[in-house]
């Protein structure tokens, strides 16, 4: 089921590379920085609650997933925020946190591919596109 919804890469693990030389930062943020850091995180806030809706809508069984992504990433920010870590160690989080974020991805979507459920689903997934989803049923089930 390649370059389908089922397997499309969230946002949220494959944004950016994480590079040696950004692990290697043993700075803290300057109190400018901080500020920035401060105003992302609201910004990305308010991604996230648009982007829970879009996959609650769209892909639900991968919402606990990226929930999970999500939740570990704040915190890496706020505590760069803080300046009670390094750009090394969050980056270091960074690069866990999306590489444990895409090996759940794989297997859910390796066991909705294979016929499994779930864990917490209450609904079976399926694997309707945007575009089919947003089409008028004319009394039609789906």
């Amino acid at each position: 089921m390649q370059g389908n919804l089922l397997n499309a890469p969230t946002g949220d693990f494959a944004d950016h590379e994480i590079t040696p030389a950004m692990l290697a930062d043993l700075s803290r943020p300057s109190d400018r920085e901080a500020e920035s850091l401060a105003a992302y995180i609201g910004a990305r806030q308010l991604c996230a609650a648009y982007d829970s809706r879009f996959l609650q809508a769209f892909q639900p069984w991968l919402k606990p997933v990226v929930d999970r992504a999500l939740d570990a990433q704040l915190i890496a920010l706020r505590a760069l925020a803080a300046k009670q870590t390094t750009y090394a160690e969050a980056n270091a989080k960074f690069a866990d946190i999306q590489d444990k974020g895409l090996a759940e991805q794989k297997a859910v979507t390796d066991g909705l591919a294979t016929g499994g459920a779930v864990a917490g689903d209450a609904a079976p997934a399926t694997a309707m596109s945007l575009f089919e989803s947003l089409q008028p049923d004319f009394g039609q089930k789906r």
